[in-house]
């Protein structure tokens, strides 16, 4: 609540527990960033130029460490009935209240603006204490500035006589846009996950990542004046970007980590021609925000990344998924097994095999953890190929 004239200023520090948990980690985190160099040094015995990098990432993590620690000793927030004070590690901010235009709130952070470009701008982290309520504060004094720029931004959608002759008309237009984006971003995100995650049924997953960015694309040459592919904040204009990046997305790690292919120079002309078709489409649906001098270079690069993606996860999923050919099995032998480890100690298991089929050299082929226990150095293993549903062909080790 804002203080009174003549009543006591609120003070605002870091809440205790992350101030407790800052004191108790940033004294050894300092520490092991100076010693760490210096260990690393003498198991790895480096060069010159590997051990100054490893000294200046140690003193840099070290200087950061230290600035938190000081940011977080010093750190202060003032509100009384006159003005609003930050004090922070070697700088104090001061505005007036009747300086201040807005707020902004996002992830981390509430941002307070001022009215003048010379005066500063606050920026109060959600781990000070109390942090509700000076954002309700903040919201009973001053305007949100994202709501402030939306409404802007809508009341100039609502102006545009594309959407319809009547103020009604127009806001109906609008709606039908929103309506339209929810569903499919619904959609796209539900599919996308739904194919990241490995969920059956198999098939039918896949079908949706393949069939939502085009319902997608269509619902852009439907709502041309409303829809927009790229995500802008208070632009007014529904976004279908989850519709599509998320189903993109899903279709890409699946091509990447199910299917193997002997080569894939037959891969690469129908990938150009999907992702060609696929940008020509979204680029005729978003023709009104790419002739925008504010969007056009945000517009055109969205849709270049939606086309890569589409372009090669759809045709690898469609040329294996729907793939119904017999396919010829081939004997190999086993020349040795290895694994990588990636994020969260996710391993990738590998056999390396002797020619067989198509391939004419010694290769890593991709088996499942349960296989790759199995198998043994000299054992033969079975390779079925097949002719894949696009003509490029894949392979899989029969386990």
């Amino acid at each position: 609540m804002l203080p009174r004239q003549g009543t006591d200023a609120q003070e605002y520090r870091t809440a205790k527990i992350a101030r407790i948990l800052i004191y108790v980690l940033i004294p050894p985190l300092t520490l092991l960033s100076l010693v760490m160099p210096f260990l690393l040094m003498q198991v790895k015995n480096p060069s010159l130029v590997v051990s100054s990098g490893f000294g200046v990432l140690g003193v840099g993590l070290a200087v950061f460490f230290i600035y938190g620690l000081i940011e977080t000793v010093k750190g202060l927030i003032i509100l009384n009935a006159r003005e609003i004070t930050q004090i922070g590690a070697f700088k104090i901010k001061t505005l007036l209240l009747q300086e201040i235009a807005g707020y902004r709130i996002s992830a981390y952070y509430t941002h307070v603006f001022p009215k003048g470009p010379s005066l500063p701008t606050l920026k109060i982290g959600n781990t000070t204490e109390r942090y509700r309520e000076l954002q309700q504060w903040l919201a009973a004094q001053y305007p949100d500035l994202d709501q402030v720029d939306t409404d802007r931004a809508i009341a100039f959608i609502l102006e545009d006589h594309n959407l319809g002759r009547t103020p009604e008309e127009r806001a109906k237009a609008l709606t039908q846009a929103k309506t339209t984006a929810l569903i499919l971003n619904i959609a796209g995100g539900v599919a996308g996950a739904w194919a990241i995650f490995y969920l059956p049924p198999y098939e039918w997953v896949i079908g949706a990542c393949l069939l939502v960015p085009i319902l997608a694309t269509i619902a852009l040459w439907r709502f041309p004046h409303t829809l927009r592919i790229d995500q802008k904040s208070n632009s007014g204009y529904p976004s279908l970007l989850i519709a599509t990046l998320i189903p993109c997305l899903g279709l890409l790690i699946r091509a990447l980590f199910d299917y193997q292919l002997p080569s894939y120079a037959p891969m690469w002309p129908l990938v150009g021609t999907a992702a060609t078709g696929a940008a020509l489409a979204l680029a005729i649906g978003s023709r009104q925000f790419l002739f925008r001098a504010c969007s056009r270079v945000s517009v055109a690069l969205t849709i270049a990344l939606l086309a890569l993606l589409y372009g090669y996860g759809a045709t690898s999923t469609i040329n294996v998924v729907y793939d119904t050919a017999e396919g010829a099995t081939f004997r190999t032998k086993v020349l040795g097994k290895h694994y990588t480890s990636g994020r969260n100690n996710n391993r990738t298991y590998y056999l390396k095999v002797s020619p067989w089929g198509p391939v004419t050299s010694a290769e890593d082929v991709r088996v499942s953890h349960d296989f790759y226990r199995q198998t043994q150095e000299g054992q033969a293993i079975t390779i079925m190929l097949l002719p894949g549903r696009l003509g490029v062909p894949w392979f899989l080790v029969v386990e």
